[in-house]
């Protein structure tokens, strides 16, 4: 017989023979399926990075062990049609993974003049890096982050159309817009003192949009409509272009790109939706409004509830206009529309967030809403004395078991009047002051005969005050 003819005689046998064993043992077929199901391996395969968007010289996760993976050098993310992210130092891009899996798709965008990551979802991006931004048209480029000048970004060059610069931490959104061109001052005939030239127009801004927020609460399996008006008030022609930003998996534009003629108005529908099972929350974002070179920002909150919601939240700012640095107060109502009439212990987290979706300041607790199935708090949270200008959001969740719902109301941060900016200095100066005199009459208080319990009272109402001055200027970013 050949030896091929053997081999499967042989292989037909064993197979026969281990059939046989665990049906005389009684097992049968069953016994046969969980020898296998035992012997099953299970294979790690480690951390897993969503990275379908990115394309050119965007890093090969994909061949990186765990380890390479936690000290990544010269790690490049790249759209090769809008612009790439350089990271000047070492990435430990695992500690970014949430279940092993680490999500760029979703939280970093490289798009038409425009650069920005989720910085709450990816610390490990947080790093010296070097951005670029292709297909540019400007003549004189300056760079912009979180929609103001960015006084932390260097530019490096700016060559055929395509603009290269360094921020000393990769955070919020970047992108370009013209230099307003200031003209030379003019010399009168003759000689005599010089006039001063005013601030010239680079790019026109003849776009007037009717709104700048959008707010929509919708359950899940739901849909809501907003319109907005985009109208030129200009003398030529307008090319609009629409991107929404973190927003895009709930939102539907009826034209995203369309063009207007001069005093030329058109209706655009924001159509907004929940899935059956996306997750009750309140969702931040922007729509990038592209106008011929200027741009412009829609900010949208698109609030989720449950189908059969077992809590309801409402959050009003009390503060709508405060400074960097300021306290921002809020009202949170919650309302238990369960069956359980006694006290429910629910978690609270309530976070000032930016439209780009970075947590500047937060805090969580627990609270109890009582046989009255209903609770009304008052919360603080510091605005950071770093912020800039612009508008932000007081989110609120409450979680009790699977039970989740949430809450968002809007705020502005302005800019700190004249006297507002020397504020903190008084401040600081007045607090050492009184605490000086407290600590002198103390200490003069304990050379006089007095009972223990005297000095023992003096020094915790001292100890107390010096405490709460502590909490206070730590709130005002007077102190870290």
């Amino acid at each position: 017989m050949k030896t091929g003819g053997l081999l499967t005689v042989l292989a037909l046998f064993s197979l026969v023979l281990f059939a046989s064993t665990y049906f005389l043992q009684g097992s049968g077929f069953a016994g046969l399926a969980a020898a296998s199901a035992e012997s099953r391996l299970v294979i790690d395969t480690g951390i897993e990075i969503l990275y379908a968007t990115f394309n050119g010289a965007t890093t090969n996760f994909d061949s990186m062990t765990d380890a390479e993976l936690g000290n990544i050098s010269g790690m490049i993310l790249e759209r090769s049609s809008y612009g790439k992210i350089v990271f000047a130092q070492n990435i430990n891009i695992t500690a970014d993974a949430v279940s092993k899996i680490v999500d760029l798709d979703s939280n970093v965008n490289i798009s038409n003049n425009y650069v920005s990551t989720n910085a709450t979802a990816l610390t490990s991006l947080v790093k010296p890096a070097s951005i670029y931004l292709y297909n540019l048209t400007f003549s004189n480029p300056r760079i912009l982050k979180n929609g103001a000048v960015c006084s932390e970004c260097s530019v490096i060059s700016y060559t055929g159309g395509t603009l290269v610069f360094s921020v000393t931490a990769f955070s919020g959104y970047y992108s370009a817009q013209e230099t307003p061109s200031v003209p030379a001052p003019v010399t009168p005939p003759g000689g005599g003192g010089g006039g001063g030239g005013g601030l010239g127009v680079g790019l026109e801004d003849n776009l007037v949009i009717d709104k700048d927020l959008i707010k929509v609460y919708i359950k899940q399996g739901e849909t809501a409509r907003e319109i907005i008006w985009f109208s030129n008030a200009g003398k030529g022609q307008i090319n609009v272009t629409l991107e929404p930003k973190l927003i895009g998996r709930f939102l539907a534009i009826s034209e995203d790109t369309f063009t207007l003629k001069p005093n030329e108005s058109k209706k655009v529908n924001f159509d907004f939706f929940a899935r059956q099972d996306d997750k009750p929350d309140a969702y931040v974002g922007r729509i990038i409004v592209s106008a011929n070179g200027v741009t412009k920002i829609i900010n949208v909150i698109v609030e989720i509830g449950e189908k059969k919601a077992l809590f309801d939240i409402e959050t009003n700012v009390i503060d709508k206009n405060v400074s960097a640095g300021d306290i921002v107060r809020a009202s949170i109502h919650m309302v238990n529309n369960g069956d359980n009439t006694g006290p429910v212990d629910v978690h609270l987290y309530y976070a000032l967030k930016d439209f780009g979706g970075e947590i500047l300041s937060f805090r969580e607790e627990t609270v109890a809403i009582g046989p009255a199935r209903e609770l009304v708090v008052i919360k603080l949270l510091a605005v950071p004395a770093n912020t800039l200008e612009g508008k932000y959001v007081f989110y609120s969740r409450i979680t009790y078991g699977n039970a989740t719902a949430a809450s968002s109301d809007v705020f502005d941060v302005m800019e700190a009047a004249p006297l507002a900016k020397f504020m903190p200095s008084i401040i600081a100066t007045a607090v050492l002051i009184i605490m000086f005199i407290l600590l002198a009459s103390s200490y003069y208080a304990g050379k006089r005969r007095g009972s223990k319990s005297e000095k023992a009272a003096m020094q915790q109402t001292l100890l107390q005050y010096q405490n709460y001055v502590w909490d206070y200027l730590r709130r005002r970013g007077i102190i870290q």
